[in-house]
Order: C-alpha cells, then structure tokens, then sequence
C-alpha cells in the first residue's frame, strides 16, 4: 500500500499554489478551494469556474448530506 504524506512545509504549499496558478486556473481554484475548506475531493471535483463567480457558494456533502458554505 502506497501512503501520501502531507505538505508540511509552507514554502512548498506556497511554490504549489504559484505553480498551479500559472499552469491551471481550474486546477488552481480546486486546490485552493480544497485546503481552506476541508471539503472531500468528491465534493470539489464537480464544482466549475462560474460557481465561484458568486458571493458564495453551498455545497451538499455527497458522504454526509451535510451542508457547507464557502466564502
């Protein structure tokens, strides 16, 4: 079994985040989206560009059917 260690470092978080801010911008607002919020990959992977036009955004949990705003 292969395991995946956590991003320790701020300097790499931070050499992460530029890399995918100039290479992927849907990548970028994912991985963003992804660590500031805690949300599972199954409930960030659907998201598009245009919800994040808004001022906010709600989002069902598909695991728990929980409810979480973002912004």
């Amino acid at each position: 079994m292969k395991f995946v260690e956590p991003i320790r470092k701020l300097e790499d978080l931070e050499e992460l985040k530029s890399y995918l801010k100039k290479s992927n911008e849907r990548d970028y607002m994912l991985f963003i989206c992804g660590i500031y919020s805690t949300l599972r990959i199954s409930d960030i992977l659907p998201l598009k560009k245009k919800d994040f036009e808004g001022k906010r955004l709600l989002i069902v949990e598909k695991k728990t059917g929980n409810k979480k705003e973002i912004f």
